[in-house]
C-alpha cells in the first residue's frame, strides 16, 4: 500500500505544492508522457494520476521538439536517398579534341566538298589541278607543277637548293672598304691612311698645331705613341713658340690675340676708361675714333 501523499503528488517530481492537471482530463496527455517517458497510467491506478503545471509545459516543449525533429529526420532521411540515387548515376562525358593540323586539314576537305567553300580551303590535289589548268607555276628543272610561286620557291629550295645565297660577283672599279675595328689599344693600325695637311680653325685664345688637332680629333684606337704626336710635348711646344700677334697694347707693348682682349687688358691693368688698340704695331685710334 503506497503512502497517501502519493496520491495526490505528481506524478513526475512528486511535488504536492504546485497547482496539478489530471493526466486523463488533458487531450492527448497520455500519448505524451508515453512517448517521451514510455509511462502508461491506466485510469483505475493507485497511485496518483496527475502532473503539475511545470511539468506539463517542460513536457509539451519536449514533445513539440521531439515531433520536429522526427520530421526533420524523415525528410533528411528522404534526401539523402534522393542524392545517392543521382550520385549513382554517371553522366557521359563529352571528349573534346584539340584541332591539330590534320584535323584542320580534314576539316577544310569537308568545307570544300560538302558546302563549297573559297578556293583558298580547297585540299593540295584540286589546287595543283586547278592551277596546272590555269596559270601553272612550273620547275624549269623537273617539270613538276605547283598551285603558287611560294610553293615552287621552297621546291626549288628544298629540293634543288637553289637560292640558298651564292656569293655575289665583286663590282668593278671599287676596292673593298679597310674596317677599323675600335678598340683602346694603342698599337698602330695597318693601312690607316696619313694625316693630310688639312687646316682647322684656330682658336682665339691661343693658336694651336695642325699636328695637335689631328692628333686630337683622330680615335683613340687610332692614336699612336710617336714623337711627333705626343700631345704633352705638342702643347709645350703651342705654350713657348712665339705667335705673332695682331693687337698690341700701346702702353706695355703686350700682344693679343684679339682687340677686345686688348680693350679688357687696358680697362683692367692700365684703368684706362676708353683705351685704344694698335694693329701690326701701328696706331688705330684714329681708325676706331671713325
Amino acid at each position: 500500500m503506497y503512502p497517501k501523499h502519493f496520491q495526490t503528488c505528481c506524478r513526475l517530481c512528486l511535488s504536492t505544492s504546485k497547482k496539478q492537471l489530471e493526466i486523463f482530463a488533458v487531450p492527448e496527455l497520455s500519448e505524451m508522457l508515453q512517448t517521451l517517458y514510455k509511462l502508461e497510467i491506466p485510469p483505475t491506478d493507485d497511485v496518483s494520476t496527475s502532473i503539475c503545471v511545470d511539468c506539463y509545459y517542460e513536457a509539451k516543449v519536449s514533445c513539440n521538439w521531439l515531433r520536429v525533429h522526427r520530421k526533420l529526420k524523415q525528410q533528411f532521411e528522404a534526401n539523402q536517398a534522393i542524392f545517392e540515387k543521382q550520385l549513382k548515376v554517371t553522366e557521359p562525358i563529352e571528349k573534346v579534341f584539340g584541332i591539330n593540323w590534320k584535323t584542320n586539314s580534314l576539316l577544310k576537305n569537308h568545307l570544300s566538298q560538302q558546302h563549297q567553300i573559297r578556293q583558298e580551303l580547297l585540299n593540295w590535289d584540286e589546287r595543283i589541278a586547278i592551277a596546272a589548268e590555269n596559270d601553272p607555276a612550273r620547275c624549269e628543272i623537273c617539270s613538276s607543277v605547283f598551285p603558287d610561286a611560294r610553293s615552287l620557291r621552297h621546291h626549288k629550295l628544298n629540293v634543288h637548293k637553289i637560292g640558298l645565297g651564292q656569293p655575289s660577283n665583286p663590282v668593278p672599279e671599287r676596292q673593298p672598304m679597310k674596317r677599323v675595328h675600335r678598340s683602346r689599344s694603342t698599337r698602330a693600325m695597318e693601312n690607316y691612311p696619313e694625316p693630310t695637311g688639312r687646316t682647322t680653325r684656330r682658336s682665339k685664345s691661343i693658336a694651336c698645331p695642325v699636328e695637335l688637332l689631328q692628333a686630337i680629333s683622330q680615335p683613340p684606337a687610332c692614336r699612336t705613341r710617336s714623337k711627333s704626336q705626343d700631345v704633352d710635348k705638342l702643347l709645350a711646344e703651342a705654350a713657348t713658340k712665339d705667335v705673332p700677334h695682331r693687337f698690341f697694347c700701346d702702353i706695355c707693348g703686350h700682344g693679343f690675340a684679339s682687340k677686345y682682349r686688348v680693350v679688357r687688358h687696358k680697362k683692367k691693368e692700365h684703368k684706362v676708361p676708353n683705351p685704344v688698340t694698335h694693329v701690326q704695331g701701328s696706331l688705330n685710334g684714329a681708325d676706331s675714333a671713325l
